[in-house]
């Protein structure tokens, strides 16, 4: 089946995206949910980079005993307004500090070696221009008629008019939420009980609905290469 891959994403919302992404781009398999579930594990860190020093240590406690060949761990990350460079150099140093072991980055790969056991991390690396909710809002299917989430531009407006400033990260969160509970939100039996059937927390489950979402989209042409680099 091969060895294990880990993903390293931001978010409860992140994992849901990717999980039902991985069906999407995996049709050929009857049993992709079974895969994904063998092969795949993932890690949150609410905070973003911050964060990730408590996730490497797990990490190297996970892997010092292991006796596979080569272990593949992606990281997604928000890029934010971050510049790409500075964000793996930051990954790096935490990477080399935590694991006591100098890697090599070639093609946004992280490899550290273990030549005793002939074991070796590669650490993969993708981070999404702005963030996964700006990229949710671009292949959001219903966007065009969708007049609770468009009429946002104008709250947002009212907000700087009142002297107000929301982060566009805190906009797009309240497009992606909008989106669902109301937008799209389209039977009576779930228009009747939103927060039972139209919420962020049922993500897990929205996201997998046909016609939400065009995961077909060129936009996430890197995303799929990203994540067909780590399943081989």
């Amino acid at each position: 089946m091969g060895n294990k891959i880990k993903l390293i994403v931001e978010s409860q919302n992140d994992k849901a995206f990717f999980e039902a992404y991985i069906e999407h781009i995996n049709p050929s398999f009857e049993n992709i949910k079974d895969i994904i579930a063998e092969r795949l594990e993932f890690t949150t860190i609410a905070g973003g980079i911050d964060k990730l020093d408590k996730v490497l240590t797990q990490l190297k406690d996970d892997y010092q005993g292991y006796n596979l060949s080569k272990n593949k761990i992606g990281v997604i990350l928000d890029r934010d307004t971050s510049d790409e460079d500075c964000l793996m150099e930051k990954i790096n140093d935490k990477i080399t500090t935590i694991f006591k072991r100098e890697g090599k980055l070639s093609n946004k790969v992280y490899s550290i070696e273990y030549p005793t056991n002939e074991n070796s991390l590669e650490f993969h690396y993708l981070f999404i221009i702005e963030n996964l909710e700006q990229l949710i809002k671009r292949i959001a299917t219903k966007k065009d008629h969708a007049p609770y989430t468009n009429c946002l531009d104008a709250w947002q407006t009212c907000l700087e008019q009142k002297g107000v400033q929301l982060l566009p990260k805190e906009f797009d969160k309240h497009w992606v939420n909008n989106y669902i509970r109301y937008d799209t939100c389209l039977t009576n039996l779930h228009k009747s009980n939103r927060d039972k059937f139209c919420n962020q927390a049922k993500f897990n489950v929205l996201v997998k609905e046909k016609g939400l979402f065009d995961f077909e989209s060129r936009e996430l042409h890197e995303i799929k290469l990203f994540l067909q680099q780590l399943w081989t």
